[in-house]
């Protein structure tokens, strides 16, 4: 709607290989953009949105030297700002994605924390910082260092937080680092979705150092914006952490109605927290102490709580739907909860209060949209009062992206092709199109049940004449799949192979 400004929030669990999940590839990145809080289920018609003004993804999973390129860096009527890992491993990752035609301009963007040791006035526009809170930046960075073994630049290494500025807030989209646990049960390492479950468990001691770390520069860099600066903030993304029972299908089923009473004092085992805007204490080496994995997931909790006490900040999907049970961002694949939605709600928008009072519309959790094992949260905010906000200097269309920008790096700048390239003789077509044909028939397109969600892929085993076919059906668990029934030849023909094969027609995805 041309009178809302959405926001979306989306962990896509590796965006390259999410692309190929929702039956796209890098060419059409650009449309899956526009469409990627879209369903073709009549059920849901009426929440698609086209082309969001604003999209932040959470675990890219990706290589900044050799995964960013053009398609995804640039997609056309957007621009990017990405904050990946440091050593091209692909794990982690964050980008937000801004439509050039939202209101909503970027004026400025950085990743991770260390600017508060280059830079702590960046995000001061109106000059409200001085030598005192400097100082004291520099000391607390050095106190969480000595205190917790890791030095900023090592959270910032792993790319979970980019910071973009749109003047009338500055929005940070984060990736919360997971505890890890050495799982009796599991024998391995934890899955998102099952944070805080009761399981007998050890937290790995480094990860949590890692994870009080994040926090406490979290913590930090708030102060310096919104407490230093002046400056309302929006922080998004997965938390990776349950804050109160409501949340939780595991604690839901098992608690009294009390429990799900979702207050910002709540805590998830039922006892009301005294948290006090004037205290900002962060216990990380009391936690550290702990034994009992619960009372570390409950620790970490009270110092979310605690941040969002502080900063006086808004759940603003509690803020519209305070009382509603049963809405989870995230489940375990691995035991097929989603079909059963027993997950968790893990994916938060935290706005600062007065704003989520004055500006946003709603807020909605988009569990019919697949792809992930999390699903997409969408924040619609009025366009008039954000407009009302909007100083005169600041006239829309006249900004040049800050140069953060991914269209400024080397590897997402578009190249042009020689005339070399479209003289091909006749050998070159046929050899070219003979692999094509190969990698159509090892990469087949997968398509989509009537859920929305990927087909599997079936071989007939009864003898007959169609043994050994393949085709699709629903994925979903017995009860609840669809009728959906595809042949894979009749939905991936053998098309004939020649150069009209490499044109992509413009009403492809």
């Amino acid at each position: 709607m041309e009178n809302e400004t959405r926001i979306v929030s989306f962990n896509v669990n590796g965006l390259l290989s999410f692309i190929k999940r929702r039956g796209y590839n890098e060419q059409t990145f650009s449309n899956l953009l526009i469409n990627i809080c879209n369903s073709d289920n009549e059920e849901y018609k009426e929440l698609n949105i086209n082309q969001p003004e604003i999209i932040c993804i959470q675990e890219c999973k990706m290589s900044m030297n050799e995964d960013l390129n053009y398609n995804v860096g640039c997609p056309n009527g957007y621009d990017s700002y990405f904050s990946l890992t440091r050593n091209n491993k692909r794990y982690s990752g964050v980008a937000t994605y801004v439509s050039k035609k939202s209101i909503l301009s970027v004026i400025e963007s950085i990743n991770g924390f260390s600017w508060l040791k280059k830079d702590p006035k960046l995000f001061d526009t109106e000059n409200n910082m001085n030598n005192m809170n400097i100082n004291q930046i520099d000391n607390e960075i050095s106190r969480i260092s000595n205190t917790l073994d890791y030095s900023i630049e090592e959270i910032d290494a792993e790319g979970r937080c980019i910071i973009t500025d749109h003047k009338q807030f500055v929005v940070i989209n984060l990736y919360f680092p997971l505890l890890r646990e050495v799982s009796d049960d599991s024998n391995g390492l934890s899955d998102e979705s099952n944070v805080g479950n009761n399981i007998n468990t050890n937290i790995d001691l480094s990860r949590l150092k890692y994870r009080l770390a994040f926090h406490e520069y979290l913590f930090l860099m708030l102060k310096t914006i919104s407490e230093y600066s002046k400056r309302k903030i929006l922080l998004l993304g997965d938390f990776n952490i349950v804050l109160h029972s409501i949340d939780s299908y595991c604690a839901t089923v098992n608690a009294s109605t009390k429990d799900l009473v979702c207050m910002k004092q709540d805590n998830s085992d039922g006892n009301e927290t005294t948290l006090n805007k004037d205290s900002e204490t962060f216990p990380s080496n009391v936690i550290l102490k702990l034994e009992s994995s619960n009372e570390i997931y409950n620790q970490i909790k009270k110092q979310i709580l605690c941040l969002i006490n502080y900063f006086n900040l808004s759940d603003v999907y509690r803020q519209f739907h305070p009382n509603t049970k049963f809405k989870y961002t995230c489940w375990n694949q691995m035991n097929q909860l989603r079909s059963k939605n027993q997950g968790n709600r893990i994916d938060l928008f935290l706005l600062s209060s007065d704003l989520a009072e004055s500006i946003v519309n709603k807020c909605e959790i988009f569990s019919h949209i697949y792809g992930s094992d999390h699903c997409p949260v969408v924040l619609y905010i009025n366009n008039h009062k954000i407009e009302s906000m909007l100083p005169s200097t600041l006239e829309k269309g006249k900004l040049l992206p800050p140069s953060l920008c991914s269209k400024y790096l080397p590897q997402c700048k578009q190249r042009q092709s020689s005339i070399h390239s479209f003289i091909l003789n006749k050998n070159n077509v046929i050899k070219t199109t003979d692999k094509n044909r190969n990698k159509i028939q090892k990469n087949p397109v997968i398509p989509f049940c009537k859920h929305n969600a990927p087909c599997n892929k079936k071989i007939v085993s009864k003898a007959g004449k169609n043994k050994g076919r393949v085709y699709w059906v629903c994925s979903k668990s017995e009860g609840e799949k669809c009728d959906i029934f595809i042949w894979d030849d009749q939905h991936n023909p053998n098309k004939k192979q020649d150069i009209s094969n490499f044109v992509i027609s413009s009403k492809q995805k």
